[in-house]
């Protein structure tokens, strides 16, 4: 109903491009996911093939002919397929009236549970069409650029879960297995890590990109003793078991974050430098992908880049390693320019709706029936708590958790120094502050004061208030001492120099005290007392943006001080202990992006403009630059010969199937995409346990 015009019209909606998990991808596309054929970019041009003793598709050497034509890789006989030189062009680029030209040419086929078995003629073998999806018969289907995304969500995470089990060994879950070994002496020249056989035994060379048990525990303490931010990540620490050197229950969320924050850390003296590098390089990608804002320039370069990276991933690994995910990463950077940020694009927002519908569960015969129910009563309570009195706190009006109060209604008259919002958290403490710390106090006051006014120099009361915590610009800050023994870190702190620019000079430091200074005419000010790191015991990694802080060192500096407006939010962690750069001498430095934050946007054609954006996920700002894949000529040392070699049963080899048929193999994929109510994020996770009001 138009209420300018006093009349009816009909609404009309246009469908943009589905989201949906890999093995739905194919439901709705009608190209199933599945066995060789399955990414449906590549569609019938894909290079897969099926391992024989693995018994599953493979990837394995598929990325150089998207390299540049001059790429040296193109003509590495060694490295990737034994002998084997690529002269091929990349594969054709389907838009979307080719396929449509496709489906067309399909059968019909019947639908419904009593149907007979049906399947496309060249299935499997020419193509994997099942079905004409529905979706074309929308009159403009085909000309949209993305008609199905691929979900990020899903890939990171089982990317992350391939290195991640590979790296550690895990047993029953690592892509370095006996039959990995098997199928990398048929296909890649590697004598070094092939099974060897002794004494009716088969032998496994120990790999290089592969921990020992010593360095598995270290890693694993490591992360036992992780602590976050508030509402940064759930409590990764409850998913270690150190005796057996394994990690379990991690959401999809914590595998987000894992992988773009804690690879490169975890594994940075644990792994050798080139191997190391690769995956920093990986992690660095989905950091980009998964940026908050990105823009087309730099996705070009990130599409380049993350196909040298995949390729220095298959001079390290086995074939078996590289199953579909790895292949549609190449895929993704295409997807992030036509289909903007990720974050309208991926599966969290809708699992989180999925999980929030199955708590309303209580007939589980009567499933939908149990969801309806509870959503029409919630529906009903929501509408009526819009005409509730604006005191009475409901979904609409409740305060977020971070909330720091807003700016003041009657602060016009005020100075910016007393306008800046900021909220206290717990019962102050009033504490006496020595004259020298008076005078420092004041003074940072005063020249950080945009209109200092006369009667300002009067200065702040020599009686202050002590907090325990902060909540501003849409952090949670608390004090050293009051969050020791809290699951999260929130003492963390961050600060521009007064020289920035090429060379960025950050000073960063632990919150030691909160304090509100006073001023006439019932005025405040709140600033942070803090314990800075000196800046010349800071070392950047100009090419992976790693930070590390020595964080036994000191400035030695009388300002302590800072106000709570120029303060942004860091975390720190120690590296695994392995010694190097991993003793206790040095932290990494991690810098966070509060939940609640103004946005600007980064479209320069129609200018910028600034919105408060909230989210729920991690993601980092918009880049800069894309990173650039480096390529090394050394030859990366895969064989340790130093650890001993692992003993393989008989029975854990299976036996190389020749005439190989499609039903034959497993696909894990389907079973890692199976989606389960611990694969979601709960919002209690990512807080600490205390109330937001205290």
């Amino acid at each position: 109903f138009d209420a300018c015009r006093k009349q009816n019209f009909i609404m009309k909606a246009a469908l943009l491009w589905t989201i949906s998990d890999f093995p739905a991808y194919g439901m709705l596309s009608g190209w199933i996911t599945h066995g060789r054929l399955a990414c449906p970019y590549c569609m019938e041009h894909s290079k897969s093939f099926y391992l024989k003793h693995g018994r599953k598709c493979c990837w394995f050497d598929s990325h150089r002919q998207l390299l540049p034509i001059d790429h040296q890789f193109h003509h590495d006989r060694h490295s990737f397929k034994k002998s084997t030189v690529v002269k091929y062009l990349p594969p054709q680029e389907f838009n979307g009236m080719d396929v449509l030209n496709m489906v067309n040419q399909l059968h019909s086929i019947t639908f419904g549970l009593k149907a007979p078995k049906q399947q496309q003629p060249g299935f499997g073998t020419r193509h994997n069409w099942v079905k004409k999806s529905i979706f074309w018969e929308l009159p403009y289907w085909s000309t949209n650029l993305i008609r199905h995304n691929l979900d990020v969500m899903h890939v990171e995470k089982n990317v992350f879960d391939n290195i991640f089990n590979t790296v550690m060994d895990i047993k029953g879950k690592t892509k370095d297995n006996a039959n990995a070994r098997a199928d990398l002496k048929d296909i890649c020249k590697r004598p070094s890590l092939e099974l060897i056989f002794e004494n009716e035994m088969y032998k496994k060379p120990k790999a290089t990109y592969v921990l020992n048990d010593n360095q598995r525990k270290k890693v694993c303490e490591w992360i036992k003793q992780l602590k976050f931010p508030d509402g940064y990540a759930s409590n990764i620490s409850r998913c270690i078991n150190i005796d057996e050197g394994k990690i379990y229950g991690m959401k999809s969320h914590d595998c987000h974050v894992f992988m773009q924050r804690l690879i490169p850390l975890a594994f940075r003296d644990m792994l050798p430098k080139p191997i190391w590098g690769v995956l920093t390089e990986l992690s660095l990608f989905f950091k980009e992908i998964c940026a908050h804002e990105i823009r087309t320039s730099v996705m070009d370069n990130v599409k380049v880049s993350i196909i040298e990276t995949i390729c220095k991933l298959e001079k390290i690994f086995p074939p078996a390693f590289f199953d579909s995910m790895e292949h549609l990463i190449v895929h993704l950077p295409y997807e992030a320019k036509v289909g903007g940020p990720v974050q309208y694009r991926w599966m969290y927002p809708f699992e989180r709706c999925m999980l929030y519908l199955k708590k309303k569960v209580r007939n589980k015969a009567r499933v939908e029936g149990s969801i309806c129910e509870a959503y029409i009563v919630e529906e009903i309570s929501n509408f009526a708590s819009m005409y509730f009195d604006p005191t009475i706190q409901t979904r609409h009006t409740q305060v977020p958790r971070n909330d720091d109060g807003g700016e003041d209604a009657n602060g016009d008259d005020k100075l910016s120094i007393f306008k800046y919002p900021c909220r206290p958290i717990g019962k102050g403490q009033k504490i006496i502050l020595t004259d020298k710390e008076l005078e420092i106090a004041e003074t940072y006051v005063l020249v950080n004061c945009k209109e200092v006014e006369p009667y300002l120099h009067y200065g702040p009361s020599k009686f202050a208030t002590s907090f325990n915590g902060l909540i501003v610009n849409g952090y949670r800050f608390h004090t050293k001492d009051y969050g020791h023994n809290k699951a999260t870190m929130n003492s963390g702190v961050c600060v521009r120099g007064n020289i920035y620019g090429e060379n960025d000079l950050d000073y960063y430091g632990i919150v030691e005290d909160i304090l509100e200074l006073s001023y006439l005419g019932h005025q405040r000010v709140i600033i942070l007392r803090c314990h800075w790191f000196d800046p010349n015991g800071v070392t950047i990694d100009e090419r992976y943006g790693l930070v590390d802080i020595k964080h036994k060192s000191k400035l030695q500096s009388d300002e302590p001080f800072v106000l709570a407006e120029q303060a942004q939010q860091v975390y720190y962690t120690r590296y695994p202990q392995s010694g190097g750069r991993s003793s206790d001498e040095w932290w990494a430095a991690c810098k966070v992006r509060p939940k609640l934050f103004m946005a600007e946007t980064l479209n320069d054609e129609f200018g910028g403009s600034n919105e408060l954006t909230y989210t729920d996920y991690y993601q980092d700002d918009g880049s800069i630059r894309a990173h650039q894949s480096v390529i090394h000529d050394e030859t990366i040392p895969l064989f340790d010969g130093i650890a001993p070699m692992e003993e393989v049963g008989n029975n854990d080899i299976h036996h190389p199937m020749d005439n190989l048929h499609h039903d034959h193999f497993i696909d894990d994929i389907e079973d890692d995409e199976i989606e389960d109510i611990n694969e979601f994020i709960d919002d209690e996770e990512l807080y600490d346990s205390e109330s937001s009001y205290d």
